[in-house]
Protein backbone atom coordinates (compact mmCIF):
# COMPACT_ATOMS: atom_id res chain seq x y z
CA UNK A 1 0.00 0.00 0.00
CA UNK A 2 1.43 3.34 -0.80
CA UNK A 3 2.05 6.74 1.07
CA UNK A 4 -0.92 8.99 2.00
CA UNK A 5 -0.40 12.68 2.12
CA UNK A 6 -2.32 15.39 3.46
CA UNK A 7 -1.75 19.15 1.42
CA UNK A 8 -2.18 21.68 4.53
CA UNK A 9 -2.37 25.06 3.40
CA UNK A 10 -4.08 25.63 -0.56
CA UNK A 11 -2.79 28.85 -1.54
CA UNK A 12 -0.89 29.94 -4.42
CA UNK A 13 2.72 27.99 -3.48
CA UNK A 14 0.35 24.42 -3.26
CA UNK A 15 -0.98 23.66 -6.77
CA UNK A 16 2.41 22.76 -8.34
CA UNK A 17 3.42 19.87 -5.26
CA UNK A 18 -0.13 18.67 -4.94
CA UNK A 19 0.79 17.30 -8.56
CA UNK A 20 3.53 16.31 -8.08
CA UNK A 21 2.11 14.17 -4.60
CA UNK A 22 -0.88 13.09 -6.57
CA UNK A 23 1.41 11.78 -9.51
CA UNK A 24 4.06 10.13 -7.44
CA UNK A 25 3.99 6.14 -7.95
CA UNK A 26 4.34 5.50 -3.96
CA UNK A 27 1.52 7.76 -3.11
CA UNK A 28 -1.70 6.31 -3.48
CA UNK A 29 -3.95 9.13 -1.81
CA UNK A 30 -3.62 12.79 -1.88
CA UNK A 31 -6.11 15.05 1.01
CA UNK A 32 -6.78 18.83 0.85
CA UNK A 33 -6.82 20.63 3.70
CA UNK A 34 -7.48 24.68 4.24
CA UNK A 35 -9.55 26.78 6.48
CA UNK A 36 -10.76 28.92 3.17
CA UNK A 37 -13.38 25.68 2.06
CA UNK A 38 -13.51 27.35 -1.66
CA UNK A 39 -9.79 26.95 -2.21
CA UNK A 40 -10.27 23.42 -0.98
CA UNK A 41 -13.26 22.53 -3.27
CA UNK A 42 -11.33 24.18 -6.60
CA UNK A 43 -8.15 22.53 -6.22
CA UNK A 44 -9.89 18.95 -5.66
CA UNK A 45 -11.88 19.79 -8.66
CA UNK A 46 -8.28 20.78 -10.84
CA UNK A 47 -6.43 17.60 -9.68
CA UNK A 48 -9.34 15.98 -9.45
CA UNK A 49 -9.16 14.84 -5.91
CA UNK A 50 -11.95 13.74 -3.54
CA UNK A 51 -10.66 13.97 0.47
CA UNK A 52 -10.96 17.58 1.50
CA UNK A 53 -10.44 18.80 5.35
CA UNK A 54 -11.11 21.66 6.51
CA UNK A 55 -8.74 22.40 9.64
CA UNK A 56 -5.65 20.59 10.65
CA UNK A 57 -7.48 19.01 13.77
CA UNK A 58 -9.49 16.86 11.20
CA UNK A 59 -6.38 16.08 9.25
CA UNK A 60 -4.19 15.20 12.94
CA UNK A 61 -7.24 13.10 13.79
CA UNK A 62 -7.09 10.63 10.08
CA UNK A 63 -5.32 7.74 9.14
CA UNK A 64 -3.41 9.62 7.00
CA UNK A 65 0.37 9.26 6.85
CA UNK A 66 2.21 12.47 6.43
CA UNK A 67 1.36 16.27 6.44
CA UNK A 68 2.37 18.77 4.22
CA UNK A 69 2.30 22.18 5.35
CA UNK A 70 2.67 25.30 2.98
CA UNK A 71 0.57 28.40 5.17
CA UNK A 72 1.93 31.08 6.51
CA UNK A 73 5.55 30.99 7.91
CA UNK A 74 4.51 31.81 11.36
CA UNK A 75 2.56 28.78 11.80
CA UNK A 76 5.00 26.07 10.26
CA UNK A 77 6.73 24.97 13.60
CA UNK A 78 3.19 24.90 15.53
CA UNK A 79 1.52 23.30 13.12
CA UNK A 80 4.71 20.52 12.37
CA UNK A 81 4.68 19.90 16.15
CA UNK A 82 0.81 19.63 16.48
CA UNK A 83 1.00 16.91 13.53
CA UNK A 84 3.99 15.22 15.04
CA UNK A 85 2.54 14.83 17.86
CA UNK A 86 -0.85 13.23 16.01
CA UNK A 87 1.74 10.90 14.52
CA UNK A 88 2.53 12.36 11.18
CA UNK A 89 5.29 12.68 9.47
CA UNK A 90 6.07 16.42 8.59
CA UNK A 91 6.94 17.92 5.52
CA UNK A 92 7.23 21.83 5.51
CA UNK A 93 7.85 24.62 3.52
CA UNK A 94 10.51 27.11 4.55
CA UNK A 95 11.39 28.56 6.94
CA UNK A 96 10.97 26.41 9.99
CA UNK A 97 9.35 29.07 11.40
CA UNK A 98 9.37 33.03 10.90
CA UNK A 99 8.96 35.38 13.32
CA UNK A 100 10.04 38.85 14.42
CA UNK A 101 11.98 38.17 17.56
CA UNK A 102 15.10 36.20 16.70
CA UNK A 103 15.32 34.16 20.56
CA UNK A 104 11.61 32.65 20.05
CA UNK A 105 12.79 31.71 16.90
CA UNK A 106 15.29 29.65 18.32
CA UNK A 107 13.03 28.17 20.64
CA UNK A 108 10.87 26.90 18.31
CA UNK A 109 14.10 25.00 16.78
CA UNK A 110 14.27 23.19 20.29
CA UNK A 111 10.92 22.24 20.31
CA UNK A 112 10.49 21.07 16.76
CA UNK A 113 13.96 18.90 17.10
CA UNK A 114 12.31 17.11 20.74
CA UNK A 115 8.76 17.24 19.25
CA UNK A 116 10.48 14.73 16.36
CA UNK A 117 13.32 12.89 19.09
CA UNK A 118 10.19 12.31 21.54
CA UNK A 119 7.82 11.05 18.93
CA UNK A 120 10.39 9.24 16.48
CA UNK A 121 8.38 11.13 14.16
CA UNK A 122 9.98 12.63 10.45
CA UNK A 123 10.57 16.42 10.00
CA UNK A 124 11.59 17.33 6.39
CA UNK A 125 12.44 20.50 5.49
CA UNK A 126 11.54 21.58 1.74
CA UNK A 127 14.43 23.92 1.26
CA UNK A 128 14.55 24.37 -2.34
CA UNK A 129 17.91 25.63 -3.22
CA UNK A 130 19.43 22.02 -1.20
CA UNK A 131 18.07 21.09 -5.20
CA UNK A 132 18.88 23.39 -7.56
CA UNK A 133 21.08 21.84 -9.63
CA UNK A 134 24.00 23.57 -8.36
CA UNK A 135 23.97 22.33 -4.97
CA UNK A 136 23.41 18.86 -6.45
CA UNK A 137 26.01 19.09 -9.15
CA UNK A 138 28.56 19.79 -6.06
CA UNK A 139 27.37 17.73 -3.38
CA UNK A 140 28.58 14.45 -6.08
CA UNK A 141 31.92 16.56 -7.42
CA UNK A 142 32.72 17.00 -3.50
CA UNK A 143 31.77 12.65 -3.04
CA UNK A 144 34.45 12.29 -5.98
CA UNK A 145 36.77 14.22 -3.82
CA UNK A 146 37.22 16.72 -6.47
CA UNK A 147 37.26 20.24 -4.83
CA UNK A 148 39.96 18.75 -2.43
CA UNK A 149 39.79 20.65 0.88
CA UNK A 150 37.37 22.68 0.87
CA UNK A 151 38.70 26.84 1.48
CA UNK A 152 35.81 29.14 0.88
CA UNK A 153 31.97 29.26 0.18
CA UNK A 154 29.95 32.12 -0.68
CA UNK A 155 26.20 32.39 -1.41
CA UNK A 156 23.24 35.17 -0.87
CA UNK A 157 19.67 35.53 -1.51
CA UNK A 158 18.75 39.30 -3.56
CA UNK A 159 15.18 39.81 -3.38
CA UNK A 160 14.70 43.27 -3.75
CA UNK A 161 11.15 44.04 -2.07
CA UNK A 162 9.57 45.46 -4.82
CA UNK A 163 10.89 43.37 -7.22
CA UNK A 164 7.93 42.96 -10.14
CA UNK A 165 7.94 39.28 -10.00
CA UNK A 166 7.71 38.34 -6.44
CA UNK A 167 6.80 41.57 -4.96
CA UNK A 168 7.44 41.09 -1.00
CA UNK A 169 5.09 44.24 -0.04
CA UNK A 170 2.13 42.42 -1.60
CA UNK A 171 3.22 38.82 -0.35
CA UNK A 172 3.04 40.75 3.39
CA UNK A 173 -0.05 42.32 2.47
CA UNK A 174 -1.33 39.47 1.51
CA UNK A 175 -0.25 36.73 4.33
CA UNK A 176 -1.34 39.52 6.89
CA UNK A 177 -5.06 40.15 5.00
CA UNK A 178 -7.71 41.98 7.15
CA UNK A 179 -4.85 42.91 9.89
CA UNK A 180 -2.51 44.25 7.55
CA UNK A 181 -0.97 47.79 8.55
CA UNK A 182 2.89 49.39 8.07
CA UNK A 183 3.53 48.09 11.74
CA UNK A 184 4.15 44.84 10.20
CA UNK A 185 6.39 46.02 7.33
CA UNK A 186 10.03 45.22 6.76
CA UNK A 187 10.51 41.25 8.10
CA UNK A 188 14.52 40.64 9.01
CA UNK A 189 16.64 39.53 5.97
CA UNK A 190 18.81 37.53 8.36
CA UNK A 191 15.72 35.61 9.58
CA UNK A 192 15.23 33.94 5.88
CA UNK A 193 18.85 32.38 5.55
CA UNK A 194 17.93 28.88 4.17
CA UNK A 195 18.41 30.01 0.60
CA UNK A 196 21.57 31.21 0.84
CA UNK A 197 23.64 28.83 3.19
CA UNK A 198 21.89 25.82 2.58
CA UNK A 199 23.48 24.61 -0.59
CA UNK A 200 27.29 25.57 0.27
CA UNK A 201 26.69 23.58 4.16
CA UNK A 202 25.27 20.24 2.46
CA UNK A 203 27.74 19.66 0.16
CA UNK A 204 30.30 20.50 2.53
CA UNK A 205 28.27 18.64 5.52
CA UNK A 206 29.40 20.80 7.97
CA UNK A 207 27.60 23.39 10.26
CA UNK A 208 28.16 27.11 11.71
CA UNK A 209 30.02 27.98 14.43
CA UNK A 210 30.58 31.83 14.30
CA UNK A 211 29.14 34.81 12.87
CA UNK A 212 29.87 38.46 12.53
CA UNK A 213 27.17 40.29 10.77
CA UNK A 214 26.73 43.90 9.48
CA UNK A 215 23.47 45.55 7.86
CA UNK A 216 22.96 48.60 5.84
CA UNK A 217 20.53 51.16 6.71
CA UNK A 218 18.77 52.81 3.88
CA UNK A 219 18.28 56.43 4.27
CA UNK A 220 14.63 57.39 5.67
CA UNK A 221 13.44 53.72 4.94
CA UNK A 222 9.64 53.37 4.81
CA UNK A 223 9.52 49.88 4.90
CA UNK A 224 12.93 48.29 7.12
CA UNK A 225 12.02 50.28 10.36
CA UNK A 226 12.56 50.17 13.98
CA UNK A 227 9.09 50.99 14.69
CA UNK A 228 7.55 48.02 13.60
CA UNK A 229 7.42 44.77 15.07
CA UNK A 230 10.53 43.47 13.45
CA UNK A 231 12.37 46.22 15.19
CA UNK A 232 14.98 46.15 12.29
CA UNK A 233 16.46 48.91 10.58
CA UNK A 234 18.55 47.05 7.87
CA UNK A 235 17.51 46.33 4.39
CA UNK A 236 20.50 44.31 3.31
CA UNK A 237 22.59 42.27 5.64
CA UNK A 238 26.11 40.82 5.24
CA UNK A 239 27.44 37.63 7.26
CA UNK A 240 30.80 36.31 7.83
CA UNK A 241 31.04 32.55 9.06
CA UNK A 242 33.53 30.27 10.87
CA UNK A 243 31.94 26.73 9.83
CA UNK A 244 32.43 23.73 12.01
CA UNK A 245 35.34 22.72 9.10
CA UNK A 246 37.68 25.45 9.56
CA UNK A 247 36.19 27.06 6.06
CA UNK A 248 35.30 30.53 6.15
CA UNK A 249 32.16 31.70 4.05
CA UNK A 250 30.18 34.94 3.29
CA UNK A 251 26.34 35.30 2.48
CA UNK A 252 24.58 38.10 2.10
CA UNK A 253 20.69 38.88 2.86
CA UNK A 254 19.97 41.68 0.63
CA UNK A 255 15.93 43.08 0.15
CA UNK A 256 16.64 46.50 -1.74
CA UNK A 257 18.60 45.00 -4.62
CA UNK A 258 18.49 46.64 -8.24
CA UNK A 259 19.96 43.26 -10.26
CA UNK A 260 18.19 40.04 -10.74
CA UNK A 261 16.53 37.83 -7.45
CA UNK A 262 18.65 35.39 -7.08
CA UNK A 263 19.45 32.59 -4.41
CA UNK A 264 21.82 29.76 -3.53
CA UNK A 265 25.88 29.76 -3.44
CA UNK A 266 27.83 31.59 -5.77
CA UNK A 267 30.98 30.21 -5.67
CA UNK A 268 32.87 27.20 -3.24
CA UNK A 269 36.23 26.89 -3.30
CA UNK A 270 38.61 24.29 -2.80
CA UNK A 271 42.56 23.25 -2.73
CA UNK A 272 42.06 20.84 -6.28
CA UNK A 273 38.48 22.68 -7.57
CA UNK A 274 36.04 25.07 -7.61
CA UNK A 275 32.69 26.07 -8.75
CA UNK A 276 31.02 29.02 -10.04
CA UNK A 277 27.56 29.71 -10.06
CA UNK A 278 27.13 32.87 -12.79
CA UNK A 279 23.44 33.08 -12.43
CA UNK A 280 20.66 30.19 -12.60
CA UNK A 281 21.52 27.26 -14.83
CA UNK A 282 24.64 28.52 -15.66
CA UNK A 283 27.68 26.53 -13.63
CA UNK A 284 30.95 26.47 -14.39
CA UNK A 285 33.63 24.53 -12.95
CA UNK A 286 37.22 25.10 -12.33
CA UNK A 287 40.66 22.84 -11.34
CA UNK A 288 44.10 24.61 -11.48
CA UNK A 289 44.91 21.64 -14.03
CA UNK A 290 43.06 23.32 -16.90
CA UNK A 291 43.18 26.90 -18.42
CA UNK A 292 39.47 27.35 -18.69
CA UNK A 293 36.47 27.00 -16.96
CA UNK A 294 33.90 24.46 -17.66
CA UNK A 295 30.77 25.24 -18.50
CA UNK A 296 28.37 22.83 -16.79
CA UNK A 297 24.41 22.96 -18.01
CA UNK A 298 21.62 22.13 -16.25
CA UNK A 299 21.03 18.57 -17.00
CA UNK A 300 24.68 17.78 -16.09
CA UNK A 301 24.01 19.14 -13.20
CA UNK A 302 20.89 17.39 -11.91
CA UNK A 303 20.61 14.66 -9.93
CA UNK A 304 18.86 11.45 -11.98
CA UNK A 305 14.98 10.95 -10.69
CA UNK A 306 13.78 7.36 -10.25
CA UNK A 307 12.76 6.34 -14.02
CA UNK A 308 9.33 5.33 -13.22
CA UNK A 309 9.19 8.73 -11.24
CA UNK A 310 10.42 10.94 -13.85
CA UNK A 311 7.95 9.20 -16.01
CA UNK A 312 4.97 10.12 -14.06
CA UNK A 313 6.14 13.50 -13.85
CA UNK A 314 6.43 14.33 -17.11
CA UNK A 315 3.10 12.18 -18.05
CA UNK A 316 1.08 14.71 -15.67
CA UNK A 317 3.27 17.78 -16.99
CA UNK A 318 2.03 17.50 -20.40
CA UNK A 319 3.36 20.54 -22.78
CA UNK A 320 3.68 22.79 -19.64
CA UNK A 321 7.37 22.70 -19.12
CA UNK A 322 7.34 22.17 -15.71
CA UNK A 323 8.55 18.52 -15.40
CA UNK A 324 10.63 19.12 -12.42
CA UNK A 325 8.03 21.81 -10.75
CA UNK A 326 9.62 25.30 -9.82
CA UNK A 327 12.37 27.11 -7.92
CA UNK A 328 15.16 25.72 -10.55
CA UNK A 329 13.76 22.48 -11.02
CA UNK A 330 13.77 21.59 -7.15
CA UNK A 331 9.96 20.77 -6.53
CA UNK A 332 10.24 17.47 -7.97
CA UNK A 333 12.91 15.96 -5.95
CA UNK A 334 11.46 17.88 -2.49
CA UNK A 335 8.44 15.61 -3.07
CA UNK A 336 10.85 12.30 -4.07
CA UNK A 337 13.33 12.80 -1.72
CA UNK A 338 10.36 13.06 1.11
CA UNK A 339 8.22 9.99 -0.17
CA UNK A 340 11.04 7.72 -0.58
CA UNK A 341 11.85 8.73 2.73
CA UNK A 342 8.76 7.23 4.10
CA UNK A 343 8.58 4.13 1.71
CA UNK A 344 11.90 2.78 2.72
CA UNK A 345 11.82 3.87 6.24
CA UNK A 346 14.70 6.10 6.10
CA UNK A 347 15.25 9.75 7.81
CA UNK A 348 14.97 12.26 4.89
CA UNK A 349 17.87 14.31 3.52
CA UNK A 350 16.95 17.86 5.96
CA UNK A 351 15.48 16.57 9.17
CA UNK A 352 14.79 18.74 11.90
CA UNK A 353 18.67 18.74 12.83
CA UNK A 354 19.72 19.89 9.38
CA UNK A 355 17.34 22.29 9.00
CA UNK A 356 18.08 24.34 11.91
CA UNK A 357 21.86 24.66 11.24
CA UNK A 358 20.14 26.48 8.12
CA UNK A 359 18.39 28.83 10.50
CA UNK A 360 19.86 29.75 13.00
CA UNK A 361 23.48 31.01 11.82
CA UNK A 362 20.68 33.99 10.39
CA UNK A 363 19.06 34.34 13.30
CA UNK A 364 22.47 35.09 15.15
CA UNK A 365 23.92 37.30 12.28
CA UNK A 366 21.60 39.49 12.58
CA UNK A 367 21.60 39.43 16.63
CA UNK A 368 25.71 40.23 15.62
CA UNK A 369 24.62 43.44 12.96
CA UNK A 370 22.72 44.91 15.91
CA UNK A 371 25.67 44.66 17.89
CA UNK A 372 27.51 46.14 15.26
CA UNK A 373 29.27 42.68 13.80
CA UNK A 374 30.35 41.35 16.83
CA UNK A 375 31.22 38.27 16.54
CA UNK A 376 28.47 35.69 18.49
CA UNK A 377 28.18 31.51 19.00
CA UNK A 378 26.00 30.09 16.80
CA UNK A 379 23.87 27.08 18.88
CA UNK A 380 24.15 23.47 17.19
CA UNK A 381 21.48 20.90 18.19
CA UNK A 382 24.05 18.26 17.24
CA UNK A 383 22.99 15.34 14.26
CA UNK A 384 20.57 13.57 13.58
CA UNK A 385 19.89 10.33 15.77
CA UNK A 386 20.84 7.25 13.55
Amino acid sequence: MGISIGVVGCGRFAPGFIRLFRDHPMVDRVALCDIEPERVKENLKTFELTEGYDSLEEVCSSDLDAVVIMTQPWLHAPQAIQAMEAGKHVWSAVPLTMLPSGDEVLDWCDKVIETSRRTGMHYFLAETSYYYPAAMYCRRRAAEGAFGEFTYAEGKYTHDYRNPQSHLVDIAKHRWGDNWDMSKSGATPMHYPTHSISGFLSVMNTHVTKVACLGYEYPNDEWFRKDTIFENPFCNEIALLRLNNGVVARFAEFRRDGSWCYEGFEQLCGTEGGFYELGEGNGKWATKHEKELKPVTVDEMRDPLPPEVLEAFEKSAGNTGSVYGGHQGSHAYLVHEFVDALATGRPPAITAWESVRYLAPGIMAHKSAMKDGEWLEVPDWGDAPK
